[in-house]
């Protein structure tokens, strides 16, 4: 509540992108299983960003939550990655991670 008073701008954005269908962005979370090739892959390495147009917003790794992380992070099995990217993007970037999406 003390978010939409104080940055009002910001909370619209985000509820935009949640509730707004006909856009191609979409906030997802990713999990990242042991057999994925980007583990033990800096960000920069895995070409996330230039290759996909998918920004990773955030790492949760286990009590941990790097915010905005750095191109030279080096991804670990069981990282969640909070990522922000077209919606037609994320269902291959969720195979590398080696998770199966069903396309919609």
């Amino acid at each position: 509540m003390a978010s939409a008073m104080l940055k009002p701008a910001s909370v619209k954005f985000v509820e935009t992108l949640m509730q707004n269908r006909h856009m191609d962005i979409e906030l997802e979370e990713i999990v990242l299983a042991p057999t994925s090739p980007l583990v033990g892959q800096s960000l920069r390495q895995t070409q996330i960003r230039t290759e996909a147009g998918i920004t990773v917003v955030a790492i949760i790794r286990g009590d941990d939550v790097i915010i905005n992380p750095g191109a030279d992070e080096v991804l670990q099995a069981g990282d969640q990655m909070i990522v922000l990217g077209q919606r037609s993007s994320l269902p291959r970037l969720e195979e590398l991670a080696g998770n199966r999406r069903a396309v919609t």
